[in-house]
């Protein structure tokens, strides 16, 4: 006799990680899966993990800016691009410096001087990226200038 599958029995597909991205981009001058994450093989100053992640084409150089920003005295409020297809194994963050040599993560104290950040998606339907407004606010402190960064981990 033929059983109905239970849910349980349900197997999934393999989960979308950045080698399936390298391959989708499909054939071109530049070998994604080779050349890799932190590379930029189109030479525009984006990583290729960057580039996936705010879901800009990796084989093309960008010129457009696809970061703005507003901000004043403690604070930085600025907007990016999010493939809505990030990869499983690919995480974005947010990082702040006040020397570009040593960055930190969002509530760390560095010397008195303590930086949050914080973060709302607006989803962009029928695109394929959703809009992130993040927001960098020293809580403590007086730095005379604080950088921040994004950065994709795999």
């Amino acid at each position: 006799a033929i059983m109905p599958r239970s849910d349980a029995d349900v197997v999934s597909a393999p989960l979308y990680d950045y080698a399936a991205w390298t391959s989708a981009q499909g054939p071109g001058e530049v070998d994604l899966a080779i050349i890799g994450f932190n590379a930029d093989p189109d030479q525009d100053g984006i990583a290729n993990g960057i580039e996936h992640a705010l879901g800009i084409d990796p084989k093309t150089s960008t010129i457009s800016p696809y970061l703005t920003l507003l901000g004043d005295a403690g604070s930085i409020a600025f907007s990016h691009p999010r493939t809505k297809d990030l990869a499983s194994d690919v995480t974005i963050s947010y990082e702040w410096s006040l020397d570009l040599q040593a960055w930190y993560g969002s509530g760390a104290d560095v010397g008195g001087v303590v930086v949050t950040f914080t973060e709302d998606s607006v989803d962009t339907a029928p695109v394929d990226y959703d809009i992130v407004s993040s927001h960098a606010s020293v809580i403590s402190g007086s730095p005379s200038e604080v950088f921040i960064r994004i950065r994709a981990t795999k």
